[in-house]
């Protein structure tokens, strides 16, 4: 996974400028290349309103979310003034959800990565957001960073599978993604309380793994838990885990954890970034 172009929308918040934060570093540790995005509102229209003042509108608007974007980009600059890292700076009047997927495509992004907002709501964050929009319809892999997670080189990353065979595709970008960072990569299974997954099924699954998967520092376990969300928590926990993987697909772990009834324990560990791969 050779990543060249991240994408990183912005609403100019708190938690979008952390994730900018964390962006840059990443880009400036892989050699990529940042586009910082920024979609701002149509201005209201009404049928009285004269054609001259909503021209006006559109060119305060547009003047508005460049200035501002030039204000983070500078903000980023002062506070990380050692990378070398490029950054395109674009500004686009439309529907959030609708134009960073188009600049994802236009631009053939390898990482979408966004913010997201603190322990109290990431439920609400992740359904019924821009964010969560973006987690579910982007083609490539996104990345979202909370509000408080602080960059560092991942150096153990946990996929989360159901022993599923699409998890391989997922799996053999990860391992590229771990490769840079000589990351561990840890493919954990949580075991529900009632599932019935034999033995034989487990290694055969295993044995697949590491057949189509050419990652030296390749780990598996097993974790037993009441849900997968505590289950994910909890490993992440007890084994230093900087960022947690899981594949977006109908019925998937993903779901599972991301659901709005997400558990207590899972928002106490939002600072860690999770990052979703696309069937």
């Amino acid at each position: 996974m050779a990543m060249k172009n991240l994408l990183l929308p912005t609403d100019f918040s708190e938690n979008s400028n952390n994730a900018l934060k964390y962006a840059i570093q990443l880009a400036d540790k892989v050699g990529a290349i940042v586009k910082c995005f920024h979609a701002y509102h149509i201005p209201y229209i009404h049928a009285e309103m004269p054609a001259g003042m909503y021209h006006t509108a559109i060119e305060e608007a547009e003047k508005e979310s460049k200035d501002e974007m030039e204000k983070v980009w500078d903000k980023v600059k002062s506070d990380f003034p050692d990378l070398k890292v490029s950054c395109d700076l674009e500004c686009k009047m439309g529907f959030a959800v609708e134009e960073i997927l188009n600049a994802a495509e236009k631009n053939d992004v390898d990482m979408v990565v966004m913010g997201t907002q603190g322990v109290n709501s990431v439920a609400d964050v992740i359904f019924g957001s821009i964010t969560s929009s973006i987690l579910d319809k982007a083609q490539c892999p996104v990345l979202a960073v909370p509000e408080n997670s602080q960059y560092r080189d991942p150096q153990n990353i946990a996929f989360a599978t159901a022993y599923d065979e699409s998890d391989l595709k997922a799996l053999n970008k990860l391992s590229d993604f771990a490769q840079i960072f000589n990351a561990n990569l840890n493919v954990v299974h949580v075991n529900k309380e009632g599932d019935t997954i034999s033995q034989e099924n487990e290694v055969s699954f295993r044995n697949k793994i590491r057949e189509e998967v050419n990652y030296q520092n390749l780990y598996f376990d097993v974790t037993q838990a009441y849900d997968v969300t505590d289950g994910i928590s909890n490993y992440a926990e007890d084994n230093a885990i900087d960022v947690i993987a899981l594949m977006k697909k109908k019925h998937s772990i993903f779901e599972q954890v991301f659901h709005r009834s997400i558990s207590r324990k899972m928002a106490y560990h939002s600072d860690i970034p999770m990052l979703a791969y696309h069937e």
